[in-house]
């Protein structure tokens, strides 16, 4: 039966607009972080609704957790690096832009790697070389992010 009062709002909308005022009210210094930690956050619990209906443990759901906590402070410390980075690379026209893609980019991935390195001794980045397949790797995504960057940014007047 279709609502008659126009009023009426969902759980779902009165966060959103709740998370936008929010937004609204926050420094622009700290947007990037705001964003980058939002959208990781909403990419990992994608993830992890499609990781958990195909998984069977409790280890699964711990790994979730973790994800949970990692990839937004990730996003919040890229968004912080962008910050930081940004402001003075961007006198340096294009090269201030792929060297803020880079460094943003090398920020994120080591976001996440150090903490699974250091409290949760991964063995992920034990030997020089994959301390450079990492770099490499970030630095790769920090290059392909400014180039989408540059294609948006010419295409959307």
């Amino acid at each position: 039966m279709p609502r008659d009062d126009g009023n009426e709002t969902g759980l779902l909308q009165r966060l959103l607009t709740q998370a936008l005022l929010l937004f609204e009210r926050t420094p622009r210094w700290a947007k990037p972080s705001l964003v980058g930690a939002a959208a990781l956050l909403g990419l990992t619990l994608a993830r992890g609704v499609f990781l958990l209906s195909a998984s069977r443990g409790p280890s699964s759901i711990v790994d979730l957790l973790v994800g949970l906590v990692v990839a937004p402070l990730a996003g919040a410390i890229a968004g912080f690096a962008y910050v930081f980075i940004r402001i003075p690379a961007r006198r340096l026209g294009v090269i201030g832009d792929a060297l803020t893609g880079v460094l943003v980019s090398w920020a994120y991935v080591l976001a996440v790697l150090l903490p699974g390195r250091y409290f949760l001794n991964d063995d992920t980045l034990t030997t020089r070389q994959d301390w450079l397949i990492a770099g490499a790797v970030a630095g790769g995504f920090g290059v392909a992010g400014t180039i989408l960057y540059w294609y948006y940014r010419r295409r959307i007047p």
